[in-house]
């Protein structure tokens, strides 16, 4: 089996855990914040590394920045669509 991930993974996940522990996102179930996370990743580009820790030694402080911010913009423009149809099937 081949070692990939893509990078933006963990970062959403990382984003969510942290909006988790700011009680940001407490009125989200479990199944809205994994939507969450996989309509924010079908909105960044695919970045697949064979480790993270090499990606992100490899930027700089300002692309690193902007990664983050990119992630974050992700996250809140699905929690805008996820409010705005919150018992539908939703389309990924």
């Amino acid at each position: 089996m081949l070692n990939i991930v893509n990078y933006y993974e963990q970062l959403v996940i990382d984003e969510l855990w942290m909006m988790a522990i700011k009680h940001t996102n407490d009125n989200l179930s479990h199944d809205d914040i994994e939507d969450i996370a996989c309509l924010a990743l079908n909105n960044l580009p695919a970045s697949y590394v064979k480790s993270a820790f090499d990606k992100a030694s490899h930027l700089s402080e300002t692309d690193y920045q902007h990664t983050t911010d990119r992630v974050k913009h992700a996250i809140n423009d699905a929690i805008k669509k996820i409010g705005k149809h919150p018992h539908m099937v939703r389309e990924l």
